[in-house]
């Protein structure tokens, strides 16, 4: 068989089991989840999925590497489109909030509650997820809030101050906060304000 072929077909495969995960997972909870309801949901036989995946913590990541590559390419583009400073912060604040959302947010629940108990699990939620995240901060404050000035010798503090908040409230929201479930939407707006006056020290 053609190896491009073969490369998709996997692929394939992969992705209808990572999608079956996603729905027994978030029925059943991870711990509980087992392989065999994976296969059961995915319409496979038990052990095919070994062939695809060493382990229930494997399928964790492969979802979670899904999430992270889908949702810094949907967010990535749509930064690269704003150009005035308070657009540019609260498009670098919406959209990420808004791409972890719906199946997505049960998913990031599932993953901070393993990335507690889990060392390993932790440091690649933080390579993929945090390490992302700081970069994407830092770039934001020195295009906007620093713009053609040196940034503060705090600065690695203050990029840290704008990512807390960020996952600060997207685990509040995954915790089923009613509030931040109501106003979700609402929420971008007045983060962005709330960080422009913060850094600044201005009223906006």
């Amino acid at each position: 068989m053609n190896e491009n072929l073969q490369a998709q077909l996997t692929a394939t495969k992969q992705q209808h089991i990572l999608d079956a995960a996603a729905r027994v997972f978030a029925e059943k909870g991870f711990h509980a989840a087992s392989i065999k309801d994976v296969a059961a949901a995915a319409g496979v036989a038990h052990g095919s999925i070994y062939t695809y995946f060493e382990n229930k913590e494997a399928l964790l990541l492969g979802l979670f590497d899904l999430m992270t590559t889908r949702t810094q390419a949907e967010v990535m583009p749509l930064l690269q489109a704003e150009s005035d400073p308070r657009a540019f912060l609260r498009a670098a604040v919406y959209h990420p909030l808004a791409a972890l959302t719906g199946g997505r947010a049960e998913l990031f629940r599932i993953v901070i509650s393993e990335a507690l108990v889990n060392r390993a699990f932790a440091e690649r939620v933080r390579t993929q997820l945090l390490d992302p995240m700081v970069l994407a901060a830092a770039g934001i404050l020195e295009r906007t809030v620093f713009a053609g000035a040196l940034p503060p010798p705090d600065m690695a503090l203050r990029v840290r101050a704008v990512t807390s908040l960020m996952l600060g409230a997207i685990v509040q929201r995954v915790l089923y906060d009613d509030v931040l479930e109501a106003h979700w939407d609402d929420f971008p707006d007045l983060l962005t304000d709330v960080l422009l006056s913060g850094l600044t020290g201005e009223q906006t």
